[in-house]
């Protein structure tokens, strides 16, 4: 079972969190900004098509407590990168927060960049991996932190 959420405009999350529902979504929770839920992937790719409300659906690869940039980077290198894309693949990292303490958000986001590139995958003690690259813009793999506070 995999865990997602579903930005949508504000004063939208209970009515999306009713369409998440009936589309096959279980443990839906409304949120400010959005609906949380889970399901199999292609519970993710059906929201995807045919939610009107949702503006996406994001994959939940992981979750942890943070304080400060040094916990981002640890959550982030901890996640299994290599089984979700190859080092050849560009990564483009964007981050959103709410009530954040970070202290800056585009430190963090190199941070994250840094903590996916850093990731070694087994065929780096072969020699044989690349280092996986980072584009502010551009990007075919996308990872979006998002954290709302309250």
């Amino acid at each position: 079972m995999e865990q997602y959420f579903a930005p949508c405009p504000r004063g939208l999350e209970s009515a999306l969190a009713a369409e998440l529902t009936q589309l096959g979504a279980i443990d839906v929770g409304a949120v400010d900004g959005g609906a949380a839920f889970a399901g199999a992937l292609d519970l993710a790719y059906r929201a995807n098509l045919e939610s009107r409300l949702a503006s996406r659906i994001l994959w939940r690869v992981g979750t942890a407590p943070y304080r400060n940039e040094r916990d981002v980077y640890e959550a982030a290198y901890a996640l299994d990168w290599p089984r979700w894309f190859r080092a050849e693949r560009t990564l483009r990292v964007d981050v959103s927060a709410t009530r954040s303490p970070l202290k800056s958000l585009e430190f963090v986001t190199l941070r994250i960049k840094d903590a996916v590139c850093d990731r070694d995958p087994p065929q780096r003690e072969q020699g044989t991996a690349r280092r996986a690259s980072a584009s502010p813009s551009h990007g075919r793999s996308r990872n979006l932190l998002s954290r709302h506070f309250g």
